[in-house]
């Protein structure tokens, strides 16, 4: 058997190790840069329970998400407010933030997290993701946004 990282032939028992996510069966070295998850013993003598360390499932926020946010972000939470008759204070009372908080998005400093979204859009009535179609998304040959790809130079081995 082969380690799963290195490649060399494994003389022994292989460690069974998670690295970034990743189940590995490893040498005895590359184990160590790993966490070593122990599998419970087939035997049917005397059995232990042995703590199995369960993977995380990575989670693609991208899918999550049901928009963009709105780029002009602070101005529609700094005019809410204003219709709504509250001081950046009364505002950041209401929903349980710093005043500094709500300073610091209203001049677009702080993009709000969704958590701090949502209290936003709750608290003043307004909304603050946007729908962005699969047509406005996509970006034809002539886009005057640039890419890695216009401004890269590539330079070859040879």
């Amino acid at each position: 058997m082969h380690c799963e990282l290195c490649g060399k032939e494994i003389s022994g028992k292989p460690k069974h190790v998670v690295i970034e996510g990743a189940e590995l069966d490893t040498c005895a070295y590359c184990g160590n840069l790993g966490t070593e998850i122990r599998r419970p013993q087939a035997s049917g003598g005397h059995k232990t329970k042995v703590a199995v360390r369960a993977r995380t499932r990575y989670t693609d926020i991208y899918r999550q998400m049901q928009g963009e946010l709105d780029p002009d972000f602070d101005k529609v939470v700094r005019e809410a407010r204003e219709r709504a008759q509250l001081t950046q204070e009364q505002l950041a009372g209401k929903i349980m933030e710093k005043a500094l908080v709500i300073k610091k998005v209203e001049r677009k400093e702080l993009a709000p997290d969704d958590r701090l979204r949502k209290k936003l859009e709750k608290a003043l009535n307004i909304h603050l993701l946007i729908d962005v179609s699969a047509d406005e998304t996509r970006r034809d040959k002539y886009s005057e946004n640039l890419t890695l790809g216009d401004i890269a130079v590539v330079k070859r081995r040879g």
